[in-house]
């Protein structure tokens, strides 16, 4: 069969070429599961540490889904490079062809993933700011624990309590303690009202960088003659709280979603899928080229196995009388 080929210029160079494209594929398969391998890696890391409580603190879930089609993503380019290696290691058209089929599933998993992340930045608009103040009012610390325990106010319990310590913010809005003192929170605090509840819970007070723990706790809740339990207003605002924190979390998770974890997504999707756009486009290459070659093949078998027969049957016409 080599032989063949030797012979006949035109295929030689086909099979050169093809030889190419494989050893080519086998590189870049390695770098595509290892592509793969960091963002899952990364992506778990980030829906861990900063994703999992948006649907409590916001009440969507679309950053999350953007997230878990990242990460889903990620596996697929993981198998597709696996797949995409035996496949040209052993110069299968089939398994090729599942490379492409795997690779097209990433492409638009990636898509996905980006039309989602542009929905929500698009959501994070001053709607948001008013859901943030209803399930701060009404779900947060109520029916945590127990019997009458609710998975969803738990869920935006410590959703909350998660944003306001890694984010260093209190409330909604910048300055707005007062909102917790119409909390159902609030309402249910053992104490009297105005003077020995506490009016922020312990999420919102600042802790000491050196140690975790917190810089002056009941200054941070309790403090009258100045917030939280006076609002900050042009004329007047009390004595400073050191110990409590002034930013809103509305602003703080805009600034944060929209400048950075937003755009990690966006970024790392639109790298994957350009780079996945070439690699398919290799793999059809590669493809076609393997049933060019087992065409090739075919033809060449054919013209083997027909050949002596040809032969035979000239000699045979020739000298008849042999067989006589």
């Amino acid at each position: 069969m080599d032989s063949m080929y030797m012979m006949n210029p035109k295929l030689q160079r086909q099979r050169s070429c093809g030889g190419c494209l494989r050893y080519f594929i086998i590189v870049t398969s390695i770098l595509f599961a290892l592509l793969g391998a960091a963002v899952v890696a990364v992506f778990v890391y980030l829906t861990v540490d900063q994703i999992w409580f948006i649907k409590g603190l916001l009440g969507t879930d679309m950053l999350m889904a953007s997230a878990i089609l990242l990460i889903v993503s990620g596996g697929l380019l993981m198998l597709s490079a696996l797949v995409a290696m035996i496949g040209a290691c052993s110069e299968q058209p089939k398994l090729i062809a599942a490379f492409v089929v795997l690779l097209s599933g990433v492409i638009l998993t990636l898509l996905a993933c980006i039309i989602c992340t542009l929905v929500f930045r698009t959501w994070l608009a001053e709607q948001v700011r008013n859901n943030m103040v209803v399930t701060l009012t009404t779900y947060y610390g109520v029916n945590v624990d127990g019997i009458n325990s609710q998975p969803w106010n738990k869920q935006v319990t410590e959703a909350w309590d998660a944003a306001q310590s890694k984010w260093q913010c209190c409330s909604v809005r910048d300055n707005s303690w007062a909102i917790y003192r119409d909390s159902n929170w609030y309402r249910i605090q053992p104490g009297t009202p105005d003077s020995g509840k506490p009016f922020v819970p312990a999420s919102c007070c600042v802790r000491n960088p050196s140690t975790g723990d917190y810089k002056n706790l009941k200054n941070c809740q309790t403090q009258i003659f100045g917030p939280p339990n006076i609002p900050e207003t042009p004329q007047y605002s009390g004595l400073p709280n050191n110990d409590l924190y002034y930013r809103g979390c509305y602003e703080t998770g805009k600034d944060h979603l929209l400048n950075e974890v937003t755009w990690y997504l966006i970024g790392t999707a639109v790298g994957v899928e350009f780079f996945g756009l070439m690699w398919f486009v290799l793999g059809l290459g590669l493809l076609c080229t393997l049933k060019r070659e087992v065409d090739n093949e075919l033809v060449m078998m054919n013209d083997l196995t027909s050949q002596p027969q040809t032969v035979s049957r000239n000699f045979n016409d020739s000298y008849p009388y042999r067989y006589n």
